[in-house]
């Protein structure tokens, strides 16, 4: 068993994570949760893999990790792609839901939505950020064509946003309820849904679980301009909050991510509801064996402040040392709590 940690450590399961000696290794960290996104595979992946998890946690007499099933909510993806496609600055690309006649580079997205009016300059981002582009013209309902600002490289399933387009979202989509019941009945010890607008997303999560007679807690990702704007009351209603840095950087700006991130800690403790903290946290150690020492005194920030819980993502989904930065994040929370300073927090 792992020593006491006030400050838990969730850790995302990924293709660097999810098979063979890379999951076992995981395992042995005896993270605190794993965390299944189910964005990325289907129920009957996500089922074997939970079954895996139970098999390990049985041989080794432990109860830890936990499972944290995150719901895909109305996030807006990148499709498969055969190979990655490369943007250089002032290509044009189009951007649509389905196949579309055109000469330029084109990406086929994901989501429930519709583009409802012309905006003139919107933005649009791709990968939290790392891709930009600015939109020319909407097409149609399901298309707009972009020009690039700043290139990268797009792979499969990336997430986009459009912070300067006015989308028409569908908050709970029919795959989101499919997987809440899923996740209800894998016994899934929290659920996380992703881009929460208002408090009153959760009223679904009610009724359903009243319906399957089954109760867990659940958290509210806040990563949207609404869901900053009703913090406070979505503190109140959900179990918890899971701030996650990543889309809320591009859906507000990066520079806003750590006053929401104090606000919420603030509410959380005023409230007594638990806030997790997600994206690069120790981002440098997807190629890196050591973390840097700003990212080593971001957590350290996060742990002061008093946090339920740090959440790795791409670190252990696609990094190249998952148990390595797990062990990192566990030494650097236990450094910080096991200080007279911290203890008296």
């Amino acid at each position: 068993m792992t020593n006491y940690r006030r400050t838990q450590v969730i850790a995302t399961l990924g293709p660097a994570s999810d098979k063979g000696a890379g999951l076992s290794d995981l395992l042995d960290t005896q993270a605190d949760f794993i965390r299944l996104n189910m964005a990325h595979h289907s129920q009957t992946y996500y089922t074997d893999i939970i079954a895996k998890i139970r098999q390990w946690k049985e041989l080794k007499n432990t109860d830890h990790p936990k499972i944290l099933i995150d719901l895909a909510g109305s996030k807006i993806r990148v499709q498969q792609l055969t190979s990655p496609l490369i943007l250089e600055v002032d290509d044009d690309i189009i951007i649509s839901k389905k196949e579309i006649d055109s000469p330029h580079k084109a990406i086929i997205v994901t989501g429930d939505f519709e583009f409802i009016r012309k905006i003139g300059e919107g933005r649009i981002f791709i990968h939290d950020g790392k891709i930009e582009l600015e939109t020319i013209e909407i097409l149609t309902s399901f298309s707009l064509k972009a020009k690039v600002v700043r290139g990268g490289i797009i792979e499969s399933r990336k997430g986009v946003n459009f912070p300067g387009v006015e989308l028409k979202l569908i908050p709970f989509s029919e795959k989101d309820k499919s997987d809440l019941v899923f996740a209800l009945h894998q016994g899934a010890d929290c659920i996380a849904h992703s881009f929460v607008q208002t408090e009153k997303d959760y009223t679904i999560f009610e009724n359903i679980m009243q319906n399957e007679n089954i109760r867990v807690p659940i958290l509210a990702k806040i990563e949207t301009v609404s869901s900053v704007d009703n913090l406070e009351e979505i503190i109140k209603t959900y179990d918890g909050i899971l701030i996650a840095r990543g889309d809320l950087g591009v859906e507000t700006t990066m520079e806003k991510v750590p006053l929401v991130q104090k606000k919420a800690t603030r509410l959380a403790t005023k409230y007594a509801k638990p806030i997790f903290i997600a994206t690069q946290l120790l981002d440098s150690m997807r190629e890196s064996e050591t973390p840097t020492r700003g990212e080593i005194n971001d957590v350290a920030s996060a742990i002061f402040s008093g946090v339920s819980g740090l959440v790795l993502t791409d670190e252990t989904a696609v990094g190249r040392h998952p148990a390595k930065v797990v062990k990192q994040l566990q030494r650097i929370i236990d450094t910080i709590e096991n200080d007279i300073e911290c203890k008296n927090i």
